[in-house]
């Protein structure tokens, strides 16, 4: 089932910026850790909206399905994109260029950090393939999470404290995906 949940924050004393808290948020990034990155990371505005897709599968079972979206924007710009999607497992490789395509060409080279089968992550992007379910439970294989965080818009942060917010950011929607996800093997973050 296909849904869309649009949450807005203008939590702001009078007309300085607004501040995120965790009910403003999308499921994907609600934890603590998560509203302090988005404070962090994005442009300061008046209000900030958030829409969430919750995808094709949110059953109470492991599905192959599963999928989960959330979109964090400033008046009609996309600041920000946080995707979880189950997937069959392959190559970190492989899965680390599907992710960054032409993007790791060296001029803002992403570098791996310690989540799941393997994280990485870069001042405008950072992603997480996370074990979910072996082999035989889903028909097809071994499934993992592909969890990505895509920066379209940043505020004032420096390259390496961008990198670090998108790194909590990725490894909050990874944990929530993880247990949306009704997955059965550990998650490994």
């Amino acid at each position: 089932m296909t849904g869309g949940i649009l949450y807005l924050s203008n939590s702001s004393s009078s007309d300085g910026p607004a501040i995120i808290k965790s009910a403003d948020s999308c499921s994907l990034l609600k934890t603590q850790r998560a509203v302090s990155a988005l404070n962090g990371v994005l442009p300061e505005r008046s209000e900030y909206s958030f829409d969430e897709d919750l995808g094709v599968s949110q059953s109470t079972e492991v599905s192959d399905s599963f999928s989960s979206s959330c979109f964090v924007r400033g008046g009609e710009s996309t600041f920000l994109s946080a995707r979880a999607q189950m997937m069959i497992s392959e190559a970190s490789g492989t899965w680390e260029s599907a992710v960054f395509g032409d993007e790791l060409d060296g001029t803002r080279k992403a570098t791996p950090f310690a989540a799941g089968v393997h994280g990485i992550a870069s001042p405008s992007k950072a992603a997480a393939f996370i074990p979910c379910v072996p082999k035989g439970q889903i028909p097809g294989g071994e499934y993992n999470l592909s969890v990505v965080v895509d920066l379209k818009k940043r505020g004032d942060s420096s390259d390496s404290q961008a990198r670090k917010s998108l790194i909590d950011l990725t490894l909050s929607a990874a944990d929530h995906a993880h247990r949306a996800a009704k997955c059965t093997l550990p998650s490994m973050i």
